[in-house]
């Protein structure tokens, strides 16, 4: 079965990551009640550089700022996106029936990243946003990713759009985004589908796609890395 297929789609040549200092300042402004920006940018100045596999180093609210509750936490950032880019979220329905949940492998690594960083109200991720599994299926990214890589999940990415709109551009070159670490309920019961950004003329929109599928052209998953620390903590 094929599990690649060769792309040509790439990102918008307007888009381009924010430092980390920017980025906290752009979360607070749209969260200025959840944000201790103190603690964030002590934080921000002692990242490393960023993981060889990613992007750059992005800025992601911890969700449980906004809500004990995975599903109310990402449906409150989606709206915050909605806001800003003139979103279409057709699982809306799906996420306000908390019929959504974190992969384990991305769980697991996002709470050891925070834990290993301070706990503060923001976190940071080495990640890419879908290039570097651009056609490639999303079941075969989530089995094949390296020792420190994890699919980033739907709260993480819009947290990223959310402060770089310009990766969610109107184009018909823009590659869209599989978040693979979020997986979807689908009618059979099963947590067998994963949330996707679609840019296209119209609109940007998040649909619901089954994860079995593809692999497509027009999309990639986006992932993050950790620190080998993390992955292979040092024998004492």
């Amino acid at each position: 079965m094929t599990t690649t297929v060769t792309t040509d789609y790439q990102y918008p040549t307007t888009y381009a990551p924010l430092t980390l200092i920017t980025a906290c300042y752009r979360l607070k402004l749209h969260f200025p009640f959840h944000i201790r920006i103190e603690s964030a940018m002590r934080a921000a100045m002692n990242i490393g550089r960023r993981p060889d596999a990613a992007e750059s180093n992005f800025a992601i609210l911890h969700w449980q700022r906004l809500s004990s509750s995975y599903a109310e936490a990402t449906s409150i950032i989606l709206q915050k996106l909605r806001e800003k880019i003139l979103l279409d979220n057709q699982c809306m329905e799906a996420i306000s029936a908390r019929k959504i949940r974190e992969n384990d492998r991305t769980k697991q690594f996002m709470e050891e990243i925070w834990n290993e960083q301070g706990k503060n109200d923001i976190v940071f991720i080495g990640a890419q946003l879908g290039l570097r599994h651009a056609g490639r299926a999303i079941a075969e990214v989530k089995n094949n990713c390296d020792d420190n890589e994890f699919p980033l999940d739907l709260f993480s990415v819009a947290c990223i759009l959310l402060q770089c709109p310009d990766r969610a551009k109107r184009s018909q070159n823009n590659l869209w985004i599989d978040c693979a670490g979020s997986e979807l309920q689908s009618d059979t019961k099963r947590f067998n589908e994963t949330p996707t950004f679609r840019f296209d003329l119209l609109c940007p929109r998040l649909f619901a796609e089954a994860t079995e599928d593809g692999p497509f052209a027009r999309t990639g998953t986006a992932t993050g890395f950790v620190p080998n620390y993390v992955v292979n903590p040092p024998q004492p």
